[in-house]
């Protein structure tokens, strides 16, 4: 009996300060990254509002999409679609969709932009398309001469790895050019998987 009196007085301070950071961490978000001098570098929503407007606020607004989807070796399937990119969580995230067909069948598909990664790969995106519904997240940059964005991601498919990059030019008078890309062979070659011209219909 004593001793779990003397156990809970023990407790005690801790249970305070654990109580008093449940309260306190909505308020920010610490980003963890071990690489970097500023590995507690506070991320608030003024940040990355700010970042995120500065590195992919030139894609915000609606957009007629001309997509071609290989279908085989030297087949593809071509057909228009709507796309639009849009503001979401008051800017800290851009939203975009795309509503079309593929193969026949509607295909549309959502992805969450941010700009909070880690060093080197600081845009990220979140994908799913109406098909399969399973979530993919690439990571990415600008290159050195800011024009053509890279994210890349991976996955484990049929007992091989599979390297997949989306390769997104800057924007020039209201078009860009969003492709896929696939590797089988640890990147030594790629193919084109999908090669999608956006023109805009009404910018934001």
């Amino acid at each position: 009996m004593r001793s779990a009196a003397l156990r809970a007085i023990s407790l005690g301070p801790l249970r305070l300060v654990l109580g008093c950071a449940l309260v306190f961490l909505p308020e920010a978000l610490i980003a963890q990254t071990t690489s970097a001098p500023d590995s507690t570098r506070l991320i608030t929503h003024a940040s990355c509002v700010d970042s995120t407007r500065q590195w992919l606020g030139m894609f915000v607004g609606d957009y007629r999409v001309q997509v071609a989807y290989r279908a085989g070796a030297d087949r593809w399937d071509s057909t228009v679609a709507r796309g639009q990119f849009s503001w979401d969580l008051g800017g800290c995230l851009m939203l975009e969709r795309q509503e079309g067909r593929r193969s026949g069948e509607a295909y549309d598909y959502v992805a969450l932009w941010g700009t909070s990664g880690p060093p080197g790969r600081r845009i990220q995106r979140v994908f799913a398309h109406s098909q399969h519904g399973l979530l993919g997240l690439s990571e990415g940059r600008w290159n050195d001469s800011n024009d053509t964005l890279v994210l890349a991601d991976s996955a484990f498919v049929r007992d091989q790895w599979i390297q997949e990059r989306l390769v997104v030019s800057r924007p020039r008078h209201g078009s860009f050019i969003m492709e896929g890309r696939r590797s089988e062979d640890g990147g030594r070659s790629w193919i084109v998987t999908h090669h999608a011209t956006y023109t805009a219909i009404r910018p934001q």
